[in-house]
């Protein structure tokens, strides 16, 4: 009987351990500051959701106890508050702007410094921006470029100018205080040096020949009051400079210089204008003009090939040839539309450029992934070069899908007079084909055509004709979804109906007796290998008629595009 009893008493105390475990915890807050998130410190405690929560890891300031999920990896909860937690001020936040790229100024500048202060509270009560020099760390002489004071606002503004008369280190600080003596500051340490030596040349990019150039130099150095060394080279290495005019801003141990430095060149070609300082290499500086003359080669520019079929992807290059511009053309692409952008290069391209002294500049470039798509039209590619001059050449994009348009004309048997004979079409490489016409004499059999195999855009025709003896002419015409219309016509001889003869091989200089018969190949992959294909061109004879290969094919003659009936044998 005692078992019974066990089982059921079990229930019970589970529920009570429930009860007991789900008890609510007590904790006095009232000397607990109120968390604010970026503010914390591992083992003081804050409370947050009318919880305390002690923090366990000092990032625990950018997490929210009690709201954030991943709060539970650097807080511990301590119990609910009790009573309310007592207010605490934030402090002010700032910010420091010096607007520049490194922290290295030039000494003899004057430079702007920026910054910003604010509060959460409103009681923002001073402000300042400062330049302290640093003497190892130690922050001395404080020059104040902007401050002010308020009885409590929420933001404040500093900006203001700093002449930096001296070299050594520094220290920019912004630095604020709000009414409950709390503060903050944010610094940029940087350094005053001497401002690195400069040249900057300016002259004309092309003059003609026989025309005088002025170069304009304007230099500094920091600790050389000497006048660089100014040369105006021809295209053959010599100095062709005449007469040098200067005057300087600064003396001492530097110097600011404009030096203006005269030429008249006699050769035409690329010069260069060379400026240095003795034992000083890393200094030099070096551009280059060009002479034209007027009576040289005119420039050329070309492009090959200048047909092209609708969204074919092949080889495309161009090439020019200019007397006096050394950089390669920018290429400008207009399309029949009238549209127009720069010409993108894809796929493998390559391209090269050279020059001589009076010679002129070749330029090449070549891609072997080119496509202009599937419009059809005139494209107008204009090479426009530095010196102004345009040059055009001229592309058309043609009817046909990757290459030429292709046609076949067909009879599955010989054509007898009084007889009925179907006449097979086949089409392939036209851009989007919809439908065939078949003509005997100029008299339409109709339309037909498969629906078409996008690979290589290939259609299939068959047409029926009672054939009649005597000369005829059959026609194919295929159409696309462009209206485009392409032709191909084949000459037929009907023999009347009782005679006999060789068939219309004759008439086609054609000798069976040196035509191979299917399956007996007439070509092979290798010098050496099995005869496995016909190739372009190859005659083959099959169920008593005549085929030529159009490309290299294995396919039975006369099945499919890559046979063109020739004749039939008697």
């Amino acid at each position: 009987m005692k078992n019974p009893i066990l089982r059921v008493a079990l229930p019970v105390m589970s529920l009570c351990l429930i009860f007991l475990s789900t008890a609510v915890r007590a904790y006095d807050c009232s000397s607990v500051p109120a968390f604010v998130y970026g503010q914390g410190t591992a083992g003081q405690v804050y409370q947050n959701v009318d919880k305390a929560f002690e923090c366990q890891q000092d990032w625990c300031a950018w997490s929210r106890p009690g709201e954030d999920s991943w709060a539970e990896y650097s807080w511990e909860e301590l119990g609910d508050c009790e009573s309310e937690p007592e207010p605490v001020s934030s402090p002010p936040r700032v910010i420091v702007s010096y607007l520049y790229d490194s922290n290295e100024i030039y000494v003899n500048n004057t430079y702007s410094f920026a910054g910003a202060a604010s509060d959460t509270d409103g009681d923002l009560v001073s402000w300042a921006l400062v330049v302290y020099e640093s003497n190892d760390g130690e922050l001395e002489s404080p020059e104040i470029i902007d401050s002010g004071t308020s009885t409590g606002t929420g933001r404040a503004q500093l900006a203001g100018e700093w002449p930096a008369e001296n070299k050594g280190v520094y220290v920019l600080v912004v630095e604020a205080t709000d009414s409950q003596g709390n503060s903050s500051a944010r610094q940029w340490d940087f350094t005053v040096t001497d401002t690195p030596a400069s040249v900057d040349i300016s002259h004309p990019d092309f003059i003609v020949l026989g025309e005088q150039i002025t170069v304009t130099v304007e230099t500094y150095h920091p600790s050389n009051s000497s006048l660089p060394t100014i040369e105006i080279r021809d295209p053959e290495g010599s100095n062709i400079s005449t007469s040098t005019s200067s005057s300087s801003s600064s003396g001492g141990p530097s110097a600011s210089w404009t030096l203006n430095v005269l030429a008249t060149p006699e050769i035409p070609g690329k010069y260069v204008v060379a400026v240095a300082w003795p034992n000083e290499p890393d200094l030099d500086k070096y551009t280059n003009f060009v002479v034209t003359d007027p009576d040289s080669d005119p420039p050329t520019f070309s492009i090959s090939p200048n047909t092209w079929y609708q969204s074919y992807i092949g080889d495309f290059s161009y090439s020019s040839w200019h007397p006096a511009v050394v950089n390669a053309p920018q290429l400008v692409l207009t399309r029949p539309d009238g549209s127009s952008s720069d010409l993108n290069w894809y796929g493998s391209t390559s391209a090269s450029g050279s020059g001589g002294n009076g010679v002129g500049y070749d330029h090449f470039r070549h891609s072997s992934e080119f496509s202009f798509g599937p419009t059809m039209g005139e494209y107008v590619i204009a090479a426009n070069y530095a010196n102004g001059d345009t040059l055009e050449a001229t592309l058309e994009v043609v009817s046909g899908y990757l290459s030429e348009p292709r046609i076949t004309i067909s009879n599955n048997s010989d054509f007898v007079d009084g007889e009925t004979t179907e006449i097979a079409t086949y089409i392939s490489k036209i851009y989007q084909p919809e439908t065939v016409e078949v003509l005997v004499d100029g008299e339409s059999l109709g339309f037909d055509g498969t629906i078409p195999i996008n690979s290589n855009y290939r259609i299939e025709a068959t047409h029926s004709w009672l054939a009649e003896a005597g000369a005829h002419t059959i026609t194919a015409r295929a159409f696309n979804d462009r209206g485009d219309v392409f032709e191909k016509t084949r000459e037929i001889e009907v023999e009347e109906s009782g005679t006999t003869g060789t068939g219309d091989c004759d008439a086609e200089g054609v000798n069976p007796d040196t035509v191979n018969e299917y399956p007996n190949w007439t070509s092979r992959d290798w010098s050496g290998g099995p005869y496995n294909h016909a190739s372009a061109g190859d005659l083959m004879i099959f169920e008593s008629a005549v085929y030529s290969a159009q490309w290299h094919t294995t396919t039975e003659p006369g099945s499919d595009s890559s046979w063109e009936y020739v004749c039939a044998l008697e």
